[in-house]
Order: structure tokens, then C-alpha cells, then sequence
């Protein structure tokens, strides 16, 4: 088991700087058969994906993917998605001179990266979805570790493939 390392919380955010957020898709299926409202939504389950990588030296790419997935009244479901993309600037502590990979990264700093990231897309995702089918939808509070674990998860089956 690794040893806990004590860090400081203002280490981790003097490396990173929140530079862009890009939401690159909100979709909510439009099925005119029949119309519903969102009082005929039983359940909301989720699917929460996460996706990082270096993009370059000094940039960290975080892409957070929900799938909601309605039950309705009459035991119909309906798929939504959210995807939003997070772009943050790696700040090399003082005397550092190269630049960052992902596997240079401290679990920290993946960590404060994801978290700042996934709680974004939650307002965002609120914020977005007023007046729709998913005004009532809360995603739910989570430990970052668990998106960043599912992201490791797929990068060793990609590597086995390979």
C-alpha cells in the first residue's frame, strides 16, 4: 500500500490555472410521438466518464461525459448526454525547467484537476438543463478518485490490446 504523503492544498493549485471550458454537446432526444414534461420523470441514473491527458508540456486536458438516462411514467426511457471539455495550465514549481506528462503528475494534482472539473460540469450541466427534462437531474457528489481510477482502468485494457 503507498505511503500518504502530507500536501498542501495551495502546492497542488499554484500548479494548475483553469483556462478554458468548452461544453461540446448537451443532448436531450427530441421524440415527437409523445410529449413529456419533467414530472412524468420516475428516475435518473447516471454514467459518469472521464477522460485525461497531457495535451501538451504545460497543458492538462480533462473531459468529463455524463449519460442520463430517464425513466419515465409509462416505463419508457430516454438517453441524454453532457460532455464538456477543461483545459488547464500546469505551472512547473520554482527550478523546474521540463515540461509535464501524465505520468509525471501527482494523484494530487489529477485529483484538484478532476474535482475542479466534475464539479464545474455539475453546475453546468444545472445551469443548462432549466426548462428542460433535466431541470430536476442532480448528478451526485463523488470522489474524483473514482474517474480517475475508471481512466486508468481503460488505459491498461488499451495497453494489453495493443
Amino acid at each position: 500500500m503507498p505511503k500518504k504523503k502530507d500536501i498542501k492544498a495551495e502546492e497542488v493549485m499554484d500548479q494548475l490555472e483553469l483556462l478554458d471550458i468548452t461544453v461540446l454537446s448537451f443532448n436531450i432526444p427530441n421524440d415527437s410521438r409523445k410529449a413529456y414534461y419533467v414530472d412524468d420523470v420516475v428516475e435518473y441514473t447516471y454514467d459518469i466518464m472521464c477522460d485525461i491527458a497531457t495535451r501538451d508540456d504545460y497543458h492538462l486536458k480533462v473531459i468529463i461525459e455524463i449519460h442520463c438516462h430517464l425513466e419515465m411514467d409509462d416505463a419508457s426511457y430516454i438517453d441524454t448526454s453532457f460532455m464538456a471539455e477543461y483545459i488547464f495550465e500546469l505551472v512547473p514549481s520554482a527550478g523546474e525547467t521540463e515540461g509535464f506528462t501524465l505520468d509525471k503528475l501527482s494523484e494530487e494534482t489529477k485529483l484538484s484537476a478532476v474535482g475542479v472539473a466534475y464539479s464545474t460540469t455539475r453546475g453546468l450541466m444545472h445551469a443548462r438543463a432549466a426548462g428542460t427534462l433535466l431541470e430536476d437531474a442532480i448528478l451526485p457528489i463523488i470522489n474524483p478518485a473514482t474517474l480517475i481510477e475508471s481512466v486508468a482502468e481503460v488505459s491498461e485494457d488499451e495497453s494489453e490490446e495493443a
